[in-house]
């Protein structure tokens, strides 16, 4: 539950509100050690086998056997049963308890239909469900001072009790259900009708807490989030949250000292990055292996953490809400019959129609490699025009030098900053600092050299 919300909240744009909250609960979990440490060792991914999905989905249908009109006949039937198999093992006569056993196996073939239906989703919604509820009983446990934490504690509550033991008794019928295959409890089912009853219980379960299984799952996925942020939080207590500019009615990213979160410290190279106003767009150019996809992913990645609620990698952060749109890594497909230019324009096109209802952030890497220097210079402007023309903010990043003269024609708008590098005694050095204007140098040549071309 937690990793497919964490999903979710990396490829949604949660409001200011929302994020804000989320930022405060994950302030209190950070300094919750003990509770985020038992979630992580409850929660370990390989323990539970539990299908949430199923497991809503097999709450959530309607019942197929109807245990209050049928469960007092059958238990009034089971106990006539067990009297008669006592009375043949006391009396030596097993006449009654053989017509029993033959009326009990008619019972089972008229309801065996609706058993298979009950028992059929059973095994995939409800394998190691005790861990699950381990899980939620730990959060009912704990004690939080956060509004937002005692919310989604609050939610656990229902009128039978906690829901980790409701999880429990459904682990436990879960269990008594798989203990049908036994050959000892199938001997026995003949007398008591013993699948017949535990599927009763499972029903009257179902009816009873259906309506609560799928909140219950959401709240333990949620916390797990939060908890998981709180560690991140609580490991990199350099890393600021970040702050909304909601007043602005345009775009802005004002990022200072700006990193990459998976990059070690001691390699991370920081740089600041300012979009808005009068530096809306920048085109970053620049020689190969100088940085300028890695900038595009830092620009991006932070944008992301900081709309879900997480610390960001940064001295400092101020952006309006945005929504990330990105044109990298694009490849062909054989299969479809996709170029790479076909496939990069399609993603540009729908980058492009974000920019109509939302504050877009756009990162393009290496716009329209795959056409001719006309078509690219032609293309880029205009996809650049229709963007700024929708206050959108973002960064381009080129080898063609040509592209960098389009911000003459939107001087106010777009800002030209590079990457460069030094040819020391045969080696190229990168200090992979951003630096204003278009790039002066360039090493193709000599990485082409470097590995054996002549050239």
């Amino acid at each position: 539950m937690g990793k497919e919300l964490l999903a979710q909240w990396l490829l949604t744009q949660a409001s200011v509100e929302a994020i804000r909250e989320r930022q405060r609960a994950v302030r209190e979990l950070a300094d919750k050690i003990d509770f985020r440490e038992d979630l992580a060792v409850i929660g370990k991914s390989d323990h539970i086998q539990a299908d949430p999905h199923k497991l809503v989905a097999w709450a959530s249908q309607k019942p197929v056997l109807d245990y209050r009109r049928w469960w007092p006949w059958i238990a009034a039937w089971t106990l006539i049963a067990t009297g008669a198999v006592v009375y043949g093992i006391v009396v030596r006569e097993f006449a009654p308890a053989a017509l029993a056993v033959l009326f009990n196996m008619v019972i089972g073939y008229a309801f065996r239909r609706p058993l298979q239906l009950v028992f059929g989703e059973l095994d995939s919604a409800c394998r190691n469900l005790e861990d699950i509820a381990a899980i939620v009983k730990r959060i009912e446990a704990e004690s939080f001072q956060n509004s937002r934490m005692q919310a989604l504690q609050q939610q656990l509550m229902t009128e039978d009790g906690p829901p980790s033991k409701v999880l429990a008794q459904l682990d436990r019928l879960y269990d008594l259900a798989e203990s049908r295959a036994n050959m000892f409890v199938q001997v026995f089912n003949l007398v008591f009708l013993y699948g017949l009853h535990v599927a009763f219980a499972l029903e009257r379960w179902r009816t009873r807490y259906s309506k609560n299984v799928e909140e219950w799952l959401q709240v333990a996925g949620e916390v797990e989030v939060l908890a998981s942020i709180g560690a991140y939080t609580f490991e990199h207590p350099e890393d600021p949250f970040p702050e909304f500019a909601v007043e602005d009615q345009r775009g802005c990213y004002e990022g200072e000292s700006l990193g990459h979160p998976l990059l070690p410290a001691d390699k991370c190279v920081r740089n600041s990055v300012t979009l808005g106003g009068e530096s809306q767009m920048m085109m970053v150019s620049g020689s190969n292996m100088s940085g300028k996809s890695t900038l595009l992913r830092v620009v991006g990645i932070n944008a992301v953490l900081a709309m879900m609620g997480a610390p960001v990698r940064a001295r400092r952060l101020l952006l309006t809400p945005v929504v990330v749109g990105a044109s990298m890594r694009i490849s062909d497909s054989l299969r479809k019959g996709v170029s790479h230019f076909y496939a990069e324009i399609s993603r540009i096109r729908d980058v492009v129609a974000l920019a109509g209802g939302k504050r877009l952030l756009f990162l393009f890497d290496e716009i329209l490699q795959g056409t001719n220097s006309h078509d690219r210079r032609a293309g880029t402007e205009g996809i650049l025009k229709t963007l700024l023309e929708h206050d959108a903010i973002g960064l381009v990043t080129t080898h063609d030098l040509a592209l960098t003269s389009i911000a003459e024609i939107f001087p106010e708008k777009i800002r030209n900053v590079h990457f460069q590098e030094k040819l020391e005694t045969g080696k190229l050095l990168f200090d992979y600092q951003l630096r204003e204007g278009v790039v002066t140098t360039s090493n193709g040549v000599e990485l082409m050299r470097s590995v054996g071309l002549d050239v």
